[in-house]
């Protein structure tokens, strides 16, 4: 992997870039989310916050000097167990779903799913050509190529409860993100911590191994 400090400005440029639109995907999926009473669009904006922490991991990178390292890692260390802690709650409440099963807006939730997947493009197409020349965006670049189909899947819940009218895939989806969010989170945390391993020290935790 390069070094942090040899990354190029155009390397800066796509991952504020990459920022923005996830900003945009973030703010959409919790606004789009809390409307539909979805929990799957909402556990969804959970998982690309985490990649929004992530990509800034990956700016202050391009940053220079020994506190700029701290901060990637202090920063790693909160996004993983904040993961970690609100897929759980977010579990919990998709099961209690499964017992009493609140309305769900079904044509919010497609919106939303397609609204994200779009989104997702974006940020992968502004990492694209960074990602041919240094390995952690790469990863970041392959992790949203695949956020896309995760959000076409949010989408397609909210087909299939147009169709058959069950509002329990919304929950059933939610809690199947929340099961990959936290087992992905409990994988990472402990080379977190200290004695752990190196590579939260020495480089960039990339968002793909929370998913």
């Amino acid at each position: 992997m390069l070094a942090a400090t040899a990354r190029p400005p155009r390397t800066r440029t796509a991952l504020a870039l990459a920022l923005l639109a996830n900003t945009l995907v973030c703010l959409g999926e919790i606004l789009l989310g809390w409307q539909a009473n979805s929990l799957a669009v909402v556990v969804d904006a959970v998982h690309n916050g985490g990649d929004e922490l992530a990509l800034l991991c990956l700016w202050l990178a391009c940053a220079e000097g020994e506190r700029a390292g701290r901060l990637r890692v202090f920063a790693n260390l909160l996004n993983t167990v904040g993961i970690l802690l609100v897929a759980l709650t977010i579990a919990g409440f998709a099961l209690e779903r499964f017992a009493a099963s609140p309305p769900v807006v079904a044509e919010l939730t497609l919106a939303a799913g397609l609204a994200a997947a779009l989104g997702n493009a974006a940020v992968a197409l502004a990492l694209r050509e960074a990602a041919r020349h240094d390995r952690s965006v790469r990863l970041a670049y392959l992790h949203n190529v695949g956020d896309v189909a995760l959000c076409l899947s949010t989408a397609g819940a909210g087909v299939a409860m147009l169709l058959t009218g069950y509002v329990w895939v919304d929950a059933a989806l939610a809690l199947g993100v929340a099961a990959l969010l936290v087992g992905g989170a409990w994988r990472e945390l402990p080379r977190l911590l200290p004695g752990g391993g190196g590579r939260a020290r020495g480089q960039i935790t990339s968002s793909s191994s929370l998913t």
